[in-house]
């Protein structure tokens, strides 16, 4: 399935990329990455939708963005080590490595 989505790459890499990930399946509105922490996690939606947001000083929950399948989709702040500020939910029952 991983091919679907980068056929550029051989088969060498799609196993070398399959080989650290995690295949995994969240219900619809669940919570697949929490914000408050500071591990590197991205995350190729393979079925589905999620969507991205954070939470404003005053408690409003700001939209960042909506991917579909064949997305990567992480916070900015995984290249560094500052704290996650995004909360990413699935849309629907979702699919993703």
């Amino acid at each position: 399935m991983v091919f679907k989505f980068f056929p550029y790459l051989g088969e060498k890499e799609i196993e070398i990329f399959l080989s650290i990930s995690t295949y995994q399946i969240a219900g619809n509105n669940e919570t697949i990455l929490k914000s408050g922490k500071t591990d590197k996690t991205i995350i190729l939606i393979l079925q589905a939708a999620a969507s991205a947001y954070n939470i404003s000083k005053d408690g409003r929950e700001l939209s960042e963005y909506l991917k579909a399948e064949g997305y990567i989709i992480a916070g900015p702040k995984v290249f560094n080590d500052e704290i996650q500020n995004l909360t990413i939910e699935s849309i629907g029952e979702t699919h993703f490595l």
